[in-house]
């Protein structure tokens, strides 16, 4: 086993967390992580039909993820198996605010807080755009359709965003969530793929500078430029 924090991880890295294999998806310059489940846990209603599910606070509109059933078992049952497989503990999972703006931006719902959410569509643009995220089938966005209360945008394998009811139980759940990027992870050698800064660390800065110019000066491209 090799011991590594998560914040040398590169984006696309993936391991074992317990109940999901996670894929390293951003760090960012606050210490925080976000991860994301590599592929769906199963599929499920985004919320269920009222008067089946016990519910603290009922809300009128089901495709608001903050009161949705899915919030709470991600933030229940998914956060306990997470903390009971020991890889990632409960209190190293970041609370966080996730937008629950529609896809055409309008922001009727704010914003929900909580450990364990999934993605909204812009986010999941981004990192499926960035080649960071594998859709094999329809799966759940947090993010309402614009213009009523019971669709939810969901994503395609091939891209494609559109939206189902809150009710549809044929979309996949990927849970996604923010940790500290300290996190110590022991992984098999396979796991561990190393950020460039990471690949880095072992030189020191005159190493770093003197092979810039060493390059610079024999003329040699970089083919990302």
């Amino acid at each position: 086993m090799v011991k590594e924090k998560i914040k040398n991880l590169a984006p696309g890295a993936f391991f074992n967390a317990g109940p999901a294999v996670v894929t390293v998806l951003e760090h960012f310059a606050d210490g925080r992580t976000l991860l994301a489940a590599k592929e769906p846990i199963g599929n499920r209603p985004f919320t269920v039909r009222p008067f089946t599910y016990d519910r603290t606070d009922p809300e009128p509109n089901p495709n608001n993820f903050a009161f949705s059933s899915l919030r709470y078992d991600l933030n229940t049952d998914f956060l306990d198996a997470l903390n009971d497989a020991g890889v990632i503990p409960a209190d190293k999972v970041l609370e966080a605010e996730w937008s629950l703006a529609d896809h055409d931006g309008t922001n009727r719902y704010g914003v929900a807080v909580c450990k364990i959410a999934m993605l909204p569509e812009p986010l999941i643009r981004k990192y499926y755009d960035a080649g960071l995220l594998e859709i094999d089938d329809w799966e759940w966005t947090i993010t309402p359709h614009a213009g009523d209360a019971d669709d939810v945008r969901s994503v395609h394998s091939d891209g494609v965003l559109y939206y189902d009811s809150a009710w549809d139980g044929s979309n996949g759940v990927r849970p996604a969530f923010f940790v500290d990027s300290e996190i110590c992870l022991f992984l098999e050698p396979d796991e561990v793929e190393l950020s460039d800064a990471a690949l880095l660390r072992e030189f020191t800065s005159k190493q770093l500078a003197d092979e810039v110019l060493r390059r610079i000066a024999a003329g040699e491209d970089d083919e990302d430029e």
